[in-house]
């Protein structure tokens, strides 16, 4: 309620409504907002679900603000939230000031591959430069654990690590670039 001099007002359920549409409107009109779009994966007997959130203008390599992924066994229904392996990159206007946080790669593509005792779920990163940390990827348990990475393996000693993993869990290499399904991230995405 907000009192001016003897007269109190009291927003309505319709004001509120119209100001949160006008609200809406503005940030359309000047091409802001946020987007989710989201993309699963079928892998033994876990739904795997690619959660990405962009602005309304995405359309870069690394144009989008949230993404993580749920993995959710079928059987039994235990679910787990893990947060894609993405930096934050910080845009900053010509004062200095912070304008929106994004993030320095997303999830591009992933595959269901079958280990030696196991499935797991590998999934490829990429930010869109040519940079030696610029693509990466993990490789998940169904229960969501990251098992293996790529990601900072900057040493001769790093990448040796991350070669015996991967080999460890007697999963198949190399894979073509076919093999990978892509992940659905923005608006015009289409399979």
């Amino acid at each position: 309620m907000v009192a001016r001099g003897d007269i109190r007002v009291r927003p309505t359920g319709a004001f509120l409504l119209f100001f949160i549409v006008f609200l809406f409107m503005g940030a359309s009109a000047r091409g802001e907002g946020l987007y989710a779009r989201t993309d699963e994966l079928i892998c033994g007997n876990t739904k795997v679900q690619a959660f990405t959130t962009c602005p309304a203008n995405a359309s870069g390599y690394a144009d989008c603000a949230e993404q993580h992924f749920v993995f959710t066994n079928q059987t039994t229904g235990f679910s787990a939230r893990v947060q894609a392996t993405s930096d934050p990159m910080v845009k900053r206007d010509t004062k200095g000031r912070e304008t929106e946080s994004l993030l320095w790669g997303l999830a591009r593509s992933w595959m269901c591959v079958r280990g030696k005792t196991r499935f797991y779920v590998i999934v490829w990163y990429g930010s869109g430069g040519n940079c030696w940390d610029c693509e990466w990827e993990d490789v998940y348990d169904l229960e969501g654990r990251r098992v293996t990475s790529d990601k900072g393996t900057d040493t001769d000693e790093e990448s040796a690590r991350f070669v015996r993993e991967w080999r460890s869990l007697g999963v198949p290499e190399p894979f073509s670039w076919d093999s990978r399904i892509p992940i659905q991230i923005y608006k015009k995405d289409r399979r």
